[in-house]
C-alpha cells in the first residue's frame, strides 16, 4: 500500500502507519502489511483543498455540513458545569445497527484532547485543521 501524504515530513505519518497496520493487519488472510509513503504535489493539494472546502470560495468563513448532518450543541453560560465531560463520554450515535451509514464524530472544545489523553497537536495544512483522533473522536 502507498499512502500519499499532504506534505513531505507530515507529522501524521507515524499515526497513519500505525492505524493502517492495525486495521489492515486484522483482516483475515492478511499475513503482512507493507506501506510506502509519497506526498501530494501542488495540484493534488489544491484538489483536496477544494474538496474539503465543499465548493466555498478561498477564505470564506462558513461551516458547511451535509444535509443529513446533525449538529448537537452543548452550552452553558457558566463554566465548570460538565460540558466537556458530557460530550466526551456520551455514547456515539455512530454505533447503531445500521453500520452501513458513514458516521463521524467531532468535538470542538479546547479541553477535550486533555480529557482523552491526546498529546498530538492538530496539524494545519493549507489553512485547514486536521485534528488528532482518539476513541473515534476528532
Amino acid at each position: 500500500m502507498t499512502i500519499r501524504l499532504t506534505i513531505p515530513g507530515c507529522p501524521l505519518k507515524s499515526n497513519l502507519e500505525a492505524q493502517v497496520r492495525m486495521h489492515v493487519g486484522a483482516v483475515a488472510g492478511v499475513d503482512s502489511v507493507t506501506i510506502g509513503f509519497t506526498h501530494m504535489d501542488e495540484a493534488q493539494r489544491a484538489a483536496l483543498r477544494a474538496q474539503l472546502q465543499g465548493g466555498r470560495a478561498e477564505g470564506e468563513r462558513t461551516i458547511a455540513v451535509e444535509e443529513r448532518t446533525r449538529v448537537i450543541a452543548v452550552a452553558s453560560g457558566k463554566g465548570g458545569v460538565g460540558k466537556s465531560s458530557l460530550t466526551s463520554t456520551s455514547p456515539s450515535p455512530c454505533r447503531r445497527a445500521d453500520s452501513s451509514r458513514r458516521c463521524r464524530r467531532g468535538h470542538l472544545r479546547y479541553s477535550i484532547p486533555g480529557m482523552l489523553g491526546v498529546q498530538q497537536r492538530p496539524v494545519v495544512v493549507d489553512k485547514m485543521i486536521v485534528p488528532p483522533v482518539a476513541h473515534d473522536l476528532r
